[in-house]
């Protein structure tokens, strides 16, 4: 009885299948037989066709157009004094024939609509059917386009390159697989593709945002500047160059390097799952953020108002650092150089090496397995604790000490002044005047 309920209960669920991919089927079926579909059983499509129409439209103002291709790539390029926006299309098809080829072509269909200063272009094309596949005939639209200066710009393409350059309204271009490309564009920018390489150059978004993304392929943004900066990819390098944001800019990468050069803002976060960080001559208002879970991070000639380095697996390197500095490494070195810093520093397994001047307050350096190296200027003011398991403990500065023995020596250079703790499980500890080399 129990076996002809299952039975009986997977009929009903088969039926219901079999029901709904009949209501699914009925508006396909419509254009099928209405002639909205291109047959094809399994030819080969090796003949193609093509053709070239214009389209046009006056505007009087400010203008928005909005076009989307499913095939093919989209170049926009803004004309000084321009009234009108002038849409080139070139449109291909093909078929297994010249026949089928130019039959298909004649289906597709380039749709201008326009409502006021907005406008609208579209391709409406056939959907093929053949025995392994339902979806877009063979076809492809590439757009050549000019627009007024004030022109704010949507374009998108399945599969195409897109190109713009030149307007000063906002901008937002999307391709599934394709490259984009913004190149001196005054308004917010968005730029994002799912497979190929982003760039934006001489962009200037006032205080709004530049966003450039792509989930696999290079970003590059180069002598930009605006509010807030986004510059992320999930699987290629990430670089901003010459570049200024009066915001925050997020630059990251999952898988590629992230490198940032020349480039004031006002906070800063760069992270890569698997790459390096390299960050150089940057100026930094508040706060400095560079992370990676596998490679290296390095700072360089930059200056914030605090720095916050982190590797799981790698070096950290930061020179000419002032302020609050924190660094942290899994399994690496640490290398710091700074004047007036606080410094906190650690690493599982590595050494850690300082160079310059303590700031007021407490600096705690610590390695589990390795050497502290600490050179200060030779006239320095500081209190010290300095303590390791296994290794030895010097201190090269004329001090009264409080505590002195092999492994911990604690006291003051001069009046005191800054704390310096530095701790190692096993390795030696060295201060020394920075005059001893």
């Amino acid at each position: 009885m129990k076996k002809w309920s299952i039975v009986a209960l997977l009929g009903i669920s088969l039926a219901a299948i079999c029901l709904g991919s009949v209501i699914a089927f009925v508006p396909v079926a419509g254009r099928v037989f209405s002639g909205g579909f291109q047959w094809n059983l399994l030819s080969a499509r090796n003949f193609s066709a093509d053709s070239v129409e214009e389209l046009r439209a006056a505007v009087d103002g400010p203008a928005d157009l909005k076009i989307d291709t499913p095939f093919g790539k989209v170049d926009v390029t803004a004309v000084e004094g321009s009234k009108e926006i002038l849409i080139n299309a070139h449109k291909y098809a093909w078929g297994a024939n010249k026949r089928d080829a130019e039959e298909l072509l004649g289906k597709v269909k380039v749709i201008l609509q326009q409502e006021g200063n907005s406008v609208t272009v579209h391709v409406d094309q056939p959907i093929q059917v053949d025995i392994l596949h339902i979806g877009p005939a063979g076809i492809s639209v590439d757009f050549t386009v000019s627009v007024p200066l004030d022109c704010a710009v949507g374009a998108t393409s399945s599969s195409g390159n897109l190109y713009l350059t030149g307007t000063t309204g906002d901008a937002y271009l999307h391709s599934s697989f394709g490259q984009v490309t913004v190149d001196n564009v005054r308004g917010k920018i968005t730029a994002e593709t799912s497979s190929g390489d982003v760039t934006v150059r001489n962009g200037a978004s006032g205080g709004e945002t530049v966003e450039a993304s792509s989930s696999f392929g290079d970003v590059q943004v180069l002598h930009t500047e605006g509010g807030t900066l986004k510059a992320k990819t999930s699987s290629g390098d990430v670089t901003v160059e010459d570049s200024a944001f009066s915001g925050r800019a997020d630059v990251s990468s999952s898988f590629g390097d992230v490198e940032v050069t020349d480039l004031k803002a006002g906070s800063i976060e760069a992270r890569t799952n698997s790459g390096e960080v390299v960050l150089q001559r940057l100026v930094i208002e508040k706060d400095l953020i560079a992370r990676s879970d596998f490679g290296d991070v390095e700072v360089l000639d930059s200056s914030a108002d605090s720095y916050d380095l982190d590797t799981d697996s790698g070096k950290v390197t930061a020179g000419d650092t002032q302020g609050r500095v924190k660094a942290r490494s899994g399994f690496g070195d640490i290398d710091i150089r700074g004047t007036d810093v606080i410094l906190d520093l650690n690493t599982n397994s590595g050494s850690i090496r300082f160079s310059g001047s303590l700031g007021a307050g407490t600096s705690i350096l610590h390695t589990d397995f390795g050497d502290i190296d600490v050179r200060l200027p030779a006239d320095a003011p500081f209190t010290f604790d300095l303590s390791t398991n296994f290794g030895d403990v010097e201190c090269g500065f004329a001090a009264v000490t409080s505590r002195r023995d092999s492994t911990h020596l604690e006291g003051a250079v001069g009046a005191g002044g800054p704390m310096l703790e530095a701790s190692t499980n096993s390795g030696s500890i060295s201060v020394q005047p920075q005059s001893a080399g």
